[in-house]
């Protein structure tokens, strides 16, 4: 049996670590899976991990794929909910009520072909790209049982010839299965997927009439193919 002052020594290390120690790694550590889904850099600003109450990351930064004009494809203010502690330190986290506040997607156009499809391409493993199959070992697994959008925008090039942007105001969205199958457990490339194709199917579907007629058309239809 250990001495009650090795006890306490552990157990002030270990908080220290929570303290201190998880917040950078969880930062790093959800900056390389996610870049690796996406197979662009992502930068995240700040994680704070808690043990109890919502764990959160804030100002996560997507970038764009390499040609496009835009820095960024996609930026979220802030990610958060309920991580189940326990579960950091195995294969599958479990967070309950995942909330996405304020994403921006920016979608833009290069050679015929939304950065949006790229992205989607990448985190299916795109087999016309063979340098967007998935790695053999697929990732880290989640199980969430709820996720939402709040604040959401969708941002299109307009046609005018300042080449500015039109924005989406997207209603709140709330997504609950996120496997291929009720149950089952989705990677870190799936979750992203769920959120981005509700977040631009939301938008086609409200219609505004400030979204570019060729831009809409040839949004809708790279949806309807991936959504095959």
């Amino acid at each position: 049996m250990l001495p009650l002052g090795a006890v306490l020594l552990i157990a002030a290390a270990a908080t220290l670590f929570y303290a201190f120690g998880l917040d950078p790694y969880a930062r790093r550590y959800v900056e390389r899976l996610a870049g690796d889904a996406l197979r662009v850099p992502v930068r995240i600003d700040r994680a704070q991990i808690r043990i109890r109450g919502r764990s959160a990351l804030t100002g996560i930064s997507i970038v764009n794929p390499a040609g496009y004009r835009e820095s960024e494809a996609c930026r979220f203010d802030r990610l958060d909910g309920y991580l189940e502690a326990a579960s950091i330190f195995r294969s599958t986290l479990e967070m309950r009520d995942l909330v996405a506040v304020h994403p921006v997607l920016t979608v833009d156009y290069l050679d015929g072909r939304s950065n949006f499809a790229v992205l989607i391409g990448n985190l299916a493993g795109d087999p016309a790209d063979p340098q967007a199959v998935p790695p053999t070992n697929p990732g880290q697994a989640f199980r969430i049982s709820r996720a939402r959008v709040i604040d959401g925008v969708v941002r299109f090039r307009s046609s005018d010839a300042n080449g500015g942007f039109v924005s989406i105001l997207l209603p709140d969205l709330e997504m609950e299965d996120f496997g291929d199958a009720p149950g089952s457990v989705p990677s870190l490339s799936k979750v992203l997927t769920v959120i981005f194709e509700a977040m631009a199917g939301s938008a086609i579907k409200s219609e505004d009439p400030s979204i570019p007629v060729d831009v809409r058309r040839a949004f809708s239809e790279e949806l309807r193919k991936l959504s095959r």
